[in-house]
């Protein structure tokens, strides 16, 4: 093979093809890390659960498990970049963001399930009680039976005969 002006600039066919791949795989991951993020904030009411609650492009990176820099390079730069931009824009507009009303949110959150466990224990202690005054109510009830049966035995025991009626 000669090497000249015909095989400049040529890329084997192999080449193109990985390159594709690569691309199509990192921009899988990027989508799939996007969907992971969407569902755990729906899952936390609004609030991005790790990052201090911030959501950058290099946190959907790190999620997606590729490099940051790869959205500045010419394969990205003008496609998933954009897309990531444009992403990040929108889930951004619906969480609640900032360390003091991430920490806020967080302990009213939690002010509000210790209340509402606090409401189910007492519950819980009530139903308790009233309980074990049925069982000795039951207990009560059971012994006022027993008796009842002993007189009933005892009478039928005895041997009473009715007298006719007298006219």
């Amino acid at each position: 093979m000669k090497k000249g002006k015909a095989t400049q600039g040529v890329v084997p066919e192999g080449l193109l093809q990985s390159s594709r791949n690569r691309t199509v795989a990192f921009t899988n991951n990027i989508r799939a890390a996007m969907k992971q993020i969407e569902l755990e904030i729906d899952q936390n009411q609004g609030l991005y659960p790790f990052n201090g609650g911030r959501l950058t492009q290099a946190e959907l990176c790190r999620r997606a498990k590729v490099t940051n820099v790869a959205l500045q390079g010419p394969a990205h730069k003008d496609t998933t970049r954009v897309m990531v931009d444009a992403w990040l824009k929108t889930v951004r507009a619906g969480i609640t963001t900032g360390r003091k009303s991430v920490r806020r949110t967080v302990t009213d959150r939690a002010d509000n399930w210790k209340a509402q466990h606090a409401a189910v224990a007492t519950a819980y202690h009530i139903a308790v009680l009233e309980m074990n005054e049925m069982k000795l109510r039951v207990r009560d009830l059971e012994r006022e039976a027993e008796t009842l049966r002993e007189h009933l035995r005892l009478r039928s025991e005895k041997r009473v005969v009715t007298m006719p009626p007298t006219k």
